[in-house]
């Protein structure tokens, strides 16, 4: 919206969406989701048509600014003084964030990604994880950033980076 907030349209209601200059910013649509992405430092308008519950179709427009500054993590935590345990079954492949607690990265404009929002910008922060200190077994780090945990394992560490910048928990 104007003030900045992120807005949430129920499922099916958006119809389509459209930037006033796709050098600046550009419109991705995949089915009821869309997604603005910067391209270039100036303004545009985007315009977003939706149906009401009623069935009748609105529209709203949007200025926005997009800045020459590239999106980078400026701060990556995790609760560290966590440990995790386990998974009792082994072997099995779980999501490499779900394994440092509370991973938090925060960017140079102070937006904060967790959980979902972590996941789907993982590329655009640079994320990557490295497992070290195996104990009992094998772990391996796949490419879709999730972790396979071999049968034996009894502990290791990992580490989430980006930017420089790193957090390590114990796995055990």
């Amino acid at each position: 919206n104007t003030s900045g907030d992120a807005v949430a349209i129920p499922a099916g209601r958006v119809i389509s969406a459209s930037s006033s200059d796709q050098n600046v910013a550009k419109v991705a649509q995949n089915g009821g989701d869309i997604v603005v992405v910067g391209n270039k430092a100036g303004k545009a308008t985007i315009t977003v048509v939706y149906k009401l519950a009623d069935g009748s179709t609105k529209d709203e427009t949007v200025a926005v600014n997009v800045k020459a500054d590239q999106v980078v993590a400026a701060a990556v935590t995790a609760d560290g003084s966590n440990d995790i345990t386990m998974p009792t079954v082994t072997p099995v492949t779980v999501a490499a964030n779900t394994l440092l607690p509370n991973l938090k990265i925060v960017d140079n404009y102070g937006v904060e990604y967790t959980d979902a929002e972590l996941v789907r910008y993982a590329d655009l922060l640079g994320v990557q994880y490295v497992v070290t200190d195996v104990k009992g077994g094998t772990v391996t780090v796949n490419a879709d950033r999730t972790i396979t945990i071999g049968a034996g394992v009894t502990e290791f560490n990992i580490k989430a980076i980006t930017n420089g910048k790193s957090v390590t928990t114990l796995v055990n």
